[in-house]
Parts: structure tokens; C-alpha cells; sequence
């Protein structure tokens, strides 16, 4: 009987350090970024960076993602290609809501959560606090 033995994709270190480092860069040219996180995928073994931005919503996938890509250019295009940008309302993200409880998370690597129906790895740069239950915000 053959054995199939997988092998987990490490999150390195440069990966790690070029998600801070962008995510600062970001910050510095004023885009708004909600969330940042890398996810691992089980089913594809591999780590891809999430970056969440209003600015999708705003303005248009087409026009949000433009406005990071004056930023995300002048990364290496083997991380651009780890990189996925979306808007509030992407499903993933809404379910990483849920992740939390009473704080933001910042610089937290979380293993094998369920998150929708997927079970991931996660670190994560920033995930904002939850909204107060009973207030007008969305």
C-alpha cells in the first residue's frame, strides 16, 4: 500500500518580513488597510497573504487594487504573486470575523482553525477589535 506522507509549507521568514514591510508601506502612503494575514491552505499546501482594504469597495476592485499596486510593485514579483487584495464584504474575511472575541488581534499565528468551511493556518498582522453588539455600525 503506498503512503502519501505531505509535507507542510513552512511560512519563512522572508515572507514574513515582506508582509510587515508592505503593510507598513501601506500605511505610509495612506491606503487604508483593515486586516493583513496569511492564511495556509491543507488542501494546497501553501501560504498566500490577504490584504484587506475599504478601498475595494470604494472604489472598485479595478481601481482599489490599482492603488496598492504603486505600493506593491516594488516588492519582488514572487511575493506579489502570494499577495491577494479584497474588499470588506469577501467571504473569508467575514468569517475571520468571527475568529475573535474581545481584542484586535496584531503579530498572532493561530493552527488548524475552521474558518468557513476551510481549515487553516493564520498568522496574523492585524485583525480589528469586534464591534460592540447593539451598536449601528455594520
Amino acid at each position: 500500500m503506498d503512503e502519501i506522507i505531505l509535507v507542510k509549507e513552512c511560512l519563512s521568514d522572508s515572507k514574513l518580513k515582506n508582509g510587515k514591510d508592505l503593510l507598513e508601506k501601506l500605511d505610509a502612503s495612506g491606503i487604508s488597510i483593515e486586516a493583513a494575514y496569511w492564511v495556509y491552505s491543507y488542501e494546497t499546501n501553501y501560504w498566500r497573504l490577504h490584504i484587506v482594504t475599504p478601498e475595494i469597495d470604494r472604489r472598485g476592485w479595478e481601481k482599489g487594487f490599482a492603488s496598492l499596486q504603486t505600493v506593491t510593485r516594488k516588492f519582488p514579483v514572487s511575493f506579489r504573486l502570494d499577495v491577494s487584495v479584497h474588499g470588506l464584504k469577501n467571504r473569508f474575511y467575514r468569517d475571520m470575523l468571527d475568529l475573535r472575541r474581545d481584542r484586535a488581534y496584531s503579530d498572532v499565528e493561530l493552527d488548524r482553525l475552521p474558518v468557513g468551511g476551510d481549515l487553516v493556518d493564520l498568522y496574523i498582522y492585524r485583525l480589528p477589535a469586534p464591534r460592540k453588539k447593539g451598536s449601528n455600525h455594520a
